[in-house]
């Protein structure tokens, strides 16, 4: 059920123009995916780490029926729904020290706009107008909208929209995701990525700079790696010299996938904004959220207009989040996400003799199985890794595919992030059948195939 050619013309404009269509799935509960064959797949990427209760979970459901049965939609110029505020005050309290507010938006990269708003907006305030432009690290991602796109990394989602980026700045990435593509080691990595950055906040430009953006844990552009505690700490002693603002985007991290509810505590990162996102409505509902501090808030111009979108604050999406939320920061929910991503981190370690990875790495439910790449161009690396995916899909399984370029070397992985409800003995069949993927593909490398 892989991609392959088809005789299928619809009007369906798809994510790679040209691509053959991707496989058709008729419904889904749980953790499987069913095909309209029958053919049951397990999904361990959860869509694209979203998916953080499974499918068709009740509660969810109910949540959204009933919330589309009394107040379906409103407008914040117009008004606020009761889950809105709870909502709020729920994912204050469990954020980093000194996050005070919180706003509601549609998806991750407008929580990343709204997150480059407001710092803009803050630094107005604090009289610095000049300081409008942010800071992204390389093989970052954060998001399609041009604003998003101005701070990420990834080159390739990059390219063909530079024209668009007028107010581009970046520094090299403060880890190293493929280490034995580097000549050096991770420390020389954060090392260099601090140096990069303090020239740029001492140079012509550095009086512009209105906010930094780091992944605490950079999810799929890079495969699954942690801010080394260096560079961290380096930011927080630039900020204070330099007043720039910290932008944590934890579309990916947040809400328990890495372990806590917010990755920045795990790295010690204390951001002044957060963006939330995929976790958020665990993928029933379009929401995200962007955290701000309370200095940022108090620094805001009087009148200021954050700006938005017609579905911020939907009633349905904060309906869906409010109970996704306080399903995924039950204790026993948390226990179980430890011991399941100690299970995960096992059989992991037990694809490590497989001849097609290379390396294996993971934070909890979120992981990367970096691979050996057949040839030396970076659309090779996209392409193996995209056959592997789908070597993994005819098995049974579904992950994500990625590649990016590393200190001038191609690199691939597949990202594995199941469900937090997994159940142990999914995972291990999940894992089970990755196996066999990576063992075609082994043969593959190796020409037996």
């Amino acid at each position: 059920m892989t991609a392959s050619p088809s005789t299928r013309t619809d009007p369906l404009l798809r994510r790679v123009p040209g691509q053959a269509p991707r496989p058709v799935f008729s419904h889904a509960a749980g953790v499987r995916l069913f095909a309209p064959d029958g053919t049951v797949y397990l999904d361990a990427a959860s869509g694209s780490m979203t998916t953080a209760l499974g499918y068709t979970n009740p509660d969810i459901v109910e949540a959204m029926t009933r919330a589309a049965s009394t107040l379906p939609y409103l407008h914040e110029a117009i008004g606020e729904s009761p889950a809105a505020v709870d909502l709020a005050r729920l994912l204050v309290s469990l954020a980093p020290e000194g996050i005070t507010h919180t706003s509601f938006t549609s998806n991750g990269a407008n929580a990343v706009e709204a997150a480059i708003r407001l710092a803009v907006l803050a630094q107005q305030g604090r009289g610095l107008p000049e300081r409008r432009r942010v800071v992204g690290l390389g093989l970052s991602y954060h998001g399609s909208t041009p604003g998003a796109l101005t701070c990420t990394g990834a080159s390739a989602a990059l390219e063909p929209f530079e024209g668009l980026l007028l107010h581009r700045l970046s520094v090299p990435t403060p880890f190293c995701p493929h280490r034995q593509a580097d000549p050096h080691g991770e420390d020389d990595c954060a090392t260099r990525a601090v140096e990069a950055l303090e020239a740029l906040l001492v140079g012509p430009e550095g009086g512009t700079v209105a906010a930094v953006v780091v992944e605490p844990i950079a999810a799929h552009a890079a495969g699954c790696r942690r801010v080394p505690a260096e560079f961290v700490a380096a930011l927080h002693d630039l900020r204070r010299r330099h007043r720039f603002l910290v932008i944590a985007d934890e579309v990916t991290t947040a809400l328990g996938r890495v372990g806590p509810p917010f990755a920045s505590t795990l790295v010690g990162l204390r951001p002044d904004l957060v963006c939330v996102g995929k976790g958020l409505g665990v993928g029933y509902s379009p929401i995200s959220a962007t955290l701000a501090s309370g200095e940022v808030v108090a620094a805001l111009p009087p009148g200021a207009n954050l700006l938005g979108h017609n579905y911020n604050s939907h009633p349905i999406g904060v309906a869906v989040a409010l109970t996704a939320v306080r399903r995924l920061t039950e204790p026993g929910l948390r226990d179980h996400v430890r011991d399941l991503g100690v299970d995960l981190a096992r059989e992991l370690a037990g694809l490590r003799d497989c001849p097609a990875v290379r390396d294996v790495r993971s934070e909890g439910l979120l992981a990367a199985v970096e691979l050996r790449v057949p040839g030396p161009s970076t659309g090779t690396a996209g392409t193996w890794a995209r056959t592997v995916a789908d070597l993994a899909l005819d098995a049974g399984v579904v992950v994500l595919p990625g590649a990016c370029l590393v200190h001038g070397v191609p690199a691939a992985h597949l990202t594995v992030a199941p469900p937090l409800v997994t159940a142990p003995d999914d995972l291990r069949e999940m894992l089970r059948r990755l196996r066999t993927a990576l063992d075609t593909a082994a043969d593959l490398l190796e020409g037996r195939r």
